[in-house]
């Protein structure tokens, strides 16, 4: 199966799952609403898994995605959305909070803001190795020293964008781990129904997200 496929499969999912945690019990059932907090965290992770997958073959095309729009790559932070984006779904989306629960987010955030910073600025040092492998002569890229296999300059340009490519395919692993550890954090934090509403809210905006872009390609916005 093309990832393509798996993708509007999983888009499909998607509708059934927000259908669920917008119609989810306000009131008791609690092991209800932690049934469908798995259910919401094994839908992300099958995704996260194919797109790593994806990403073994062909990481650039990972960085460059032909199956979301243009309004959805837009949004895009080192191929996926920005862990920080988390933080703020919950300031506009979640009710409730406590201080030791605010304290407590408070602190993720900084943590994450300080990842997202290493990761970004290794991103920006990946961006200028690509463009070196592709301008510079092979006397430059050793004189240079900017991309190093085994400890040994490379000589070719085909070399060059290997190695590139295998650090766009780490970093990738980095800032989706680094996605993935948000939600756990924050899902640790917030009551059950406060991490429904979370999801709701995440799977909500996705879903506007994309059907926006839809209709401006389509040209019916």
């Amino acid at each position: 199966m093309s990832f393509e496929s798996f993708f509007q499969g999983w888009l499909d999912r998607q509708e059934e799952l927000l259908d669920e945690l917008l119609s989810a019990p306000r009131e008791g059932e609690e092991h209800k609403l932690r049934e469908l907090i798995e259910k919401a965290l094994t839908h992300y992770g099958a995704y996260y898994r194919e797109k790593s997958l994806m990403a073994s073959r062909d990481v650039l095309l990972v960085f460059s995605p032909r199956w979301f729009t243009a309004c959805e790559r837009t949004f895009l932070w080192i191929a996926g959305w920005k862990p920080g984006m988390a933080f703020r779904l919950v300031r506009s989306n979640v009710e409730g909070l406590t201080d030791e629960q605010s304290e407590a987010i408070g602190r993720l955030r900084e943590g994450t803001a300080e990842r997202e910073e290493e990761l970004a600025a290794e991103m920006t040092m990946v961006q200028e190795a690509s463009v070196l492998g592709i301008n510079l002569g092979p006397r430059r890229w050793r004189r240079n020293g900017f991309a190093l296999r085994d400890g040994e300059a490379v000589e070719t340009a085909a070399e060059a964008m290997e190695v590139v490519t295998g650090r766009m395919e780490s970093l990738l692993s980095l800032a989706d781990s680094l996605r993935k550890k948000t939600v756990m954090d924050l899902v640790g934090v917030l009551e059950p129904l406060q991490a429904i509403d979370l999801f709701a809210a995440a799977t909500q905006l996705h879903i506007h997200l994309r059907r926006w872009g839809l209709q401006r390609e389509s040209g019916t916005a």
